[in-house]
């Protein structure tokens, strides 16, 4: 899984709390935080891998406050809006994974929007 660990840097795999492995599993992230989900069908929350190899499970206060500074829903029946990743990563001056990232954005169009890019109907 992961070919090199710097010295001080926990090794893999990385897990959230409920012991599901997360996305990002890559040591080369570890230049800053990365936010990052759960490898599962249903999310609970979202994550924090530290340069250090630590995992830490955003606190949901955070999300609320984030959430009451857009004018947009942000996160809905088990599906975070890819906006609040990214509005976290920059208030811990981190990254989102770019697997995490996508996964969350076609979740968000399939499940909260229904497959409906506004453009010509639904996805089929």
């Amino acid at each position: 899984m992961n070919k090199s660990v710097p010295a001080g840097v926990k090794p893999g795999p990385y897990l959230s709390e409920r012991n599901i492995p997360l996305f990002t599993q890559e040591v080369d992230a570890f230049k800053r935080p990365i936010v990052t989900m759960e490898n599962y069908c249903k999310w609970y929350g979202v994550y924090i891998l530290h340069p250090d190899g630590s995992v830490e499970g955003v606190d949901p206060g955070l999300m609320a406050d984030i959430q009451s500074q857009d004018n947009g829903c942000l996160f809905g029946d088990h599906n975070y809006h890819p906006r609040l990743l990214n509005k976290l990563a920059k208030r811990i001056n981190g990254a989102v994974d770019s697997i995490a990232l996508e996964v969350v954005t076609g979740r968000w169009v399939a499940e909260i929007m229904d497959g409906d890019l506004g453009l010509h109907g639904n996805i089929d």
